[in-house]
C-alpha cells in the first residue's frame, strides 16, 4: 500500500481563499485535519470526501462542504473526472456558531444542498480575499458573514433553532404587509394552515395572539420611525398600517405610556 503524504496548511485569522479546476490527480489528506474550519463549493463536475472507516460521498454542482478543525479531511477528483471547486479556510467569529450548525455526514464532516445561486457570493468572497483592497481582509470576512447566513436559508436544522415553519412565513408575511391591513385569516392563507392552527402556534411559541404581534411590530416600527425621521404622526400611522391618526395615537400611548408626539420629543 503506498504510503499518503499529509497535504500541508495553514491557518489565518482572516480567511484564505482558493479557486481550483481539478483533474483526477488531484487529493487532499490531512488526518489530522486542520487548526480552523474549511468550506468547499463544488461549481461543477464532483468531488469524493472518504471518512476514516471508508464511507463515501461525492458532491455535486451547487453543493458546500464544511470540515471542523481536526477532522478528518481525506477529498479528491474521482477518477477519470474533473472537479472545479471554491473554498475558504477561515475561523469563525463567536456569534457565527449558529450558522455552522450543518447536517452532518459523518463526524466533523457537514454537507448542504441547494446552493446553484450561492455561486456569485462564493466568487465574491474570493475577489475579496484576493484583491488588492486595503481592506481585503475586512470585504473577505463580510462577504463570509453574508455567505454563511445565505447558507443558513438552506440548512434543514435551522428550523429547528428558529420554530415552526408555518409561524416563520406569517412572520415574515407581517413584516413585508405591515403598512396594509392585515387579519388572521390573511396571515394563515400565507402561511399555508388554518386560522385556528395559525393562532395555537402563536400562542405556543411566541406567547401572545397573532393580532398582538402584529400590533407589536407596528408599534415597534413607529418608535423607529418616531425616532430617525422627520415624518408626520399622518404618515407614520399609515406606515404602520392603522386607519388614523387617532387611533394609533390611542394604541401608542397604551402600548408604550407615552403619545407619538411626546416620544419624539424623548
Amino acid at each position: 500500500m503506498a504510503i499518503r503524504s499529509v497535504t500541508p496548511h495553514r491557518t489565518s485569522a482572516t480567511p484564505i481563499t482558493g479557486h481550483f479546476k481539478t483533474r483526477d490527480d488531484y487529493a487532499v489528506w490531512r488526518p489530522d485535519g486542520t487548526d480552523g474550519y474549511l468550506l468547499v463549493y463544488t461549481v461543477a463536475g464532483h468531488g469524493r470526501f472518504t471518512s476514516p472507516d471508508g464511507a463515501m460521498f461525492e458532491t455535486s454542482a451547487g453543493e458546500l462542504v464544511l470540515v471542523r478543525p481536526h477532522s478528518y479531511d481525506d477529498y479528491r477528483t474521482p477518477s477519470g473526472g474533473r472537479w472545479d471547486l471554491l473554498w475558504v479556510q477561515f475561523v469563525p467569529r463567536a456569534d457565527w456558531s449558529d450558522l455552522l450548525d450543518w447536517p452532518a455526514e459523518w463526524r466533523g464532516i457537514h454537507r448542504l444542498a441547494g446552493g446553484r445561486n450561492l455561486l456569485p457570493m462564493m466568487r465574491r468572497l474570493h475577489a475579496d480575499a484576493t484583491g488588492a483592497d486595503p481592506l481585503r481582509d475586512r470585504l473577505a470576512t463580510n462577504a463570509l458573514e453574508a455567505l454563511l447566513l445565505a447558507c443558513d436559508r438552506l440548512n434543514p436544522n435551522r428550523q429547528h433553532r428558529r420554530g415552526n415553519p408555518h409561524v416563520l412565513r406569517a412572520l415574515e408575511y407581517v413584516a413585508a404587509k405591515l403598512s396594509q391591513k392585515l387579519t388572521v385569516a390573511g396571515l394563515a392563507a400565507a402561511a399555508g394552515i388554518s386560522p385556528s392552527r395559525l393562532a395555537h402556534l402563536f400562542r405556543e411559541e411566541l406567547g401572545m395572539s397573532v393580532m398582538h404581534y402584529i400590533e407589536m411590530r407596528r408599534i415597534e416600527r413607529a418608535q423607529q420611525l418616531l425616532a430617525v425621521t422627520a415624518l408626520t404622526i399622518k404618515q407614520i400611522a399609515e406606515q404602520v398600517g392603522f386607519d388614523t391618526p387617532f387611533y394609533f395615537s390611542l394604541r401608542f400611548k397604551k402600548a408604550t405610556g407615552l403619545s407619538p408626539t411626546s416620544y419624539r420629543r424623548k
